[in-house]
């Protein structure tokens, strides 16, 4: 679902849902930056097994996957803020109940 408030671009997703258009360079680029953030903040939070290596990886960030200029959420429910665009990230298991119920 995608509408427009004040020039901000609203998408509502939902954990492994249908994808939305979003500018993915810039998009991609900030989420890792601020997972980076996160990971310098909380050092102690960070897991100590080394099979999931792409946790360690510069570029990584949990929250979107990215396809092109398509991005899924994953399995982080909140919201995302960036420049003009934001992403509300639902539980999948709201995917079935009625927008109005949510706002």
């Amino acid at each position: 679902m995608t509408g427009r408030s004040n020039n901000i671009s609203i998408n509502t997703v939902f954990e492994y849902g249908e994808p939305v258009t979003v500018p993915r360079k810039a998009l991609e680029s900030y989420l890792c930056s601020l997972w980076q953030e996160y990971k310098d903040i909380w050092p102690a939070l960070e897991e100590k097994d080394d099979s999931n290596l792409d946790q360690k990886n510069q570029n990584y960030q949990p929250f979107l996957s990215f396809d092109g200029e398509f991005a899924r959420a994953r399995n982080y429910i909140g919201f995302v803020h960036f420049e003009e665009l934001r992403i509300e990230i639902y539980p999948k298991i709201f995917k079935n109940i009625p927008e109005s119920a949510m706002n």
